[in-house]
């Protein structure tokens, strides 16, 4: 099971009803009834939390009432109500992890913008 798999999986025994559209977009309903779109991103790279300019369009485009963002790096995971969310303007992010550093464009976001946090323990 990805983790990907696992989060849907646990959403829905909590009552939601998700389902994978593709490994890394879930759609369905969420516990209030609500239509629901979610991406999925996990970074183990960074830690910052970064939104990519497409996928903020993908899921603001989206006919969905309810637009989640998840995203796990090495802390924690977080996921992100991007309905209400107020993100800044677009920065240039340079990944080093391909021979040439990949440029996207997108937004940082903060911690506290998160509506569910989860850390993850840290072992000495």
């Amino acid at each position: 099971m990805t983790i990907n798999e696992a989060v849907i999986e646990v959403m829905n025994i909590d009552g939601w009803n998700l389902k994978l559209e593709t490994p890394s977009v879930a759609t369905g309903i969420t516990g209030k009834g609500k239509t629901c779109r979610m991406i999925m991103r996990i970074n183990k790279e960074q830690d910052e939390i970064i939104l990519s300019r497409k996928d903020y369009r993908t899921l603001m485009n989206s006919p969905e009432e309810v637009k989640l963002y998840f995203y796990a790096n090495t802390k924690a995971n977080y996921i992100y109500w991007l309905n209400d969310l107020i993100v800044g303007e677009p920065v240039e992010v340079v990944s080093d992890t391909t021979l040439f550093g990949e440029v996207k464009v997108g937004y940082y976001l903060e911690e506290s913008q998160a509506s569910i946090t989860n850390k993850y323990e840290q072992k000495d």
